[in-house]
């Protein structure tokens, strides 16, 4: 156990932190560093930034008391001497945690509340087998689906237009009815109903007669008091055959025609999208269907070899798609999307989805702690991204994503599974992605307890 900080003694650490302190003619200067614990024992511990990672040797560290405890996954600051491009640890003089890993953050819920409790419990209920598949949001296809719900325990299923033709809303209830039973945990059944181009469902005449309208199209003809209602009338199509999930709204600030994904944004500025996002978010839970934000941190305005770019500065992302994140956010949603677009000012070697670059960005400079989800990983191309010999589900899920959509869930399934078996994907990174997961599902009804 590590000796705790006394009053005198963290007096003077924070009198040699922002003053430093001479003895004699010998100067002293204490540095810090913030990141999130790699590895760590009573004598080693390693930190990684955004930028590197760290090695600090704790033999002579105090531990700045606060009542968190040290452990892989949790984030801390080290305050030592010296340089750190030496590629030996680094003498460390002390170190706090700043927030627990996530498997001291359910222990420290449990009990505290009923349902963070009942959270602890189902993860603790659960076979190894269901927590992995709990990372995947499978793609639907109704000769396969019962066997993948019950080989590859996925946490839900995304259908697309040809799931929907040639049948009504009755039919399709029924259908997927049946997958809701075959665990104690329930499914996310979803789709990506935006209106415009992209309405896999209203797009069936046997559900509307025309599709619904693009956000462009309503704000034209009804200005922002138009998005409640339709909205809702969206969702009560999609809960009307079973559905509880929806991939949008689309969170990007585009006012240029001749980009790609203007057609199914707002059109308008940041300020105008945000409001936009808070209205749709706001009617999507009321109407009991969960919104997922689309596409963080950008959809991107080119494409190389098949893959996103985007090349728009920090500022300029600031001011635009994170305002109408933070707007979506605000108003109550648990989940994000991440694109498969390289952000050259985030991350200028990966894309969005396989950077933990950019997924730190989003936990610990912008502070979401729901849910994110990464675009499909069986998209063509994502292979050249991925480090050594991980699938790109796999680095996904390394990097700090959640959950996958997986085109291919069956193989998706078998690799994350090998990854978990042999490590690669740390019993700690799998908690943490789990347990997200299970509190979303909790907060919207479908948490039970595992069979």
């Amino acid at each position: 156990m590590k000796k705790k900080g006394s009053l005198p003694t963290l007096l003077l650490a924070m009198l040699l932190l922002f003053t430093g302190c001479s003895f004699g003619r010998s100067e002293v200067t204490v540095h810090s560093v913030a990141g999130n614990v790699v590895e760590c024992s009573d004598t080693n511990l390693v930190l990684s930034t955004s930028s590197a990672q760290y090695q600090f040797d704790l033999s002579a560290a105090e531990q700045m008391e606060n009542g968190l405890s040290l452990s892989a996954g949790c984030q801390a600051v080290v305050y030592y001497t010296g340089d750190l491009s030496n590629q030996e640890a680094v003498p460390a003089l002390r170190y706090q945690v700043t927030r627990p890993s996530a498997a001291d953050q359910t222990v420290l819920a449990a009990g505290s509340t009923a349902q963070s409790q009942a959270v602890a419990d189902l993860y603790n209920s659960m076979t190894l087998e269901q927590k992995v598949g709990q990372l995947i949001l499978a793609s639907y296809d109704a000769s396969s689906a019962a066997q993948i719900a019950q080989t590859c325990h996925p946490a839900g299923f995304l259908l697309d237009s040809q799931d929907f033709a040639g049948k009504d809303a009755a039919v399709m209830a029924q259908e997927l009815s049946a997958y809701q039973t075959l665990e104690g945990i329930g499914l996310w059944l979803g789709t990506e109903e935006e209106g415009g181009s992209v309405a896999p469902v209203s797009s069936n005449q046997g559900y509307r007669s025309s599709p619904f309208y693009s956000p462009q199209q309503i704000y034209t003809s009804q200005g922002m008091a138009g998005f409640d209602s339709d909205t809702k009338e969206r969702c009560a199509l999609l809960t009307s055959m079973g559905l509880n999930l929806n991939l949008a709204p689309v969170i990007n600030v585009s006012t240029d025609p001749a980009e790609e994904i203007y057609s199914r944004t707002l059109g308008q500025d940041g300020d105008l999208t945000g409001q936009y996002v808070n209205d749709v978010v706001q009617a999507s839970l009321a109407s009991g269907v969960q919104p997922v934000l689309k596409y963080f941190p950008t959809y991107g305005t080119t494409q190389t070899n098949g893959i996103r770019v985007d090349d728009r500065t920090r500022d300029r992302l600031n001011e635009t798609d994170v305002v109408t994140y933070h707007a979506g956010v605000d108003a109550g949603a648990q989940a994000v999307l991440l694109s498969h677009c390289i952000v050259n000012c985030l991350d200028d070697t990966a894309p969005a989805s396989l950077s933990s670059s950019v997924i730190h960005q989003i936990r610990s400079n912008i502070g979401f702690d729901g849910v994110l989800i990464a675009e499909d990983v069986n998209q063509a191309g994502l292979e050249s991204y991925c480090t050594g010999s991980m699938s790109p589900a796999v680095q996904a899920v390394v990097s700090g994503a959640d959950l996958v959509i997986a085109g291919d869930p069956a193989a998706v399934y078998q690799q994350l599974y090998a990854a978990v078996e042999d490590g690669t994907i740390t019993q700690q990174r799998l908690m943490e992605a789990v347990i997200r997961t299970l509190t979303w599902k909790q907060s919207a009804g479908l948490a039970a307890q595992a069979e």
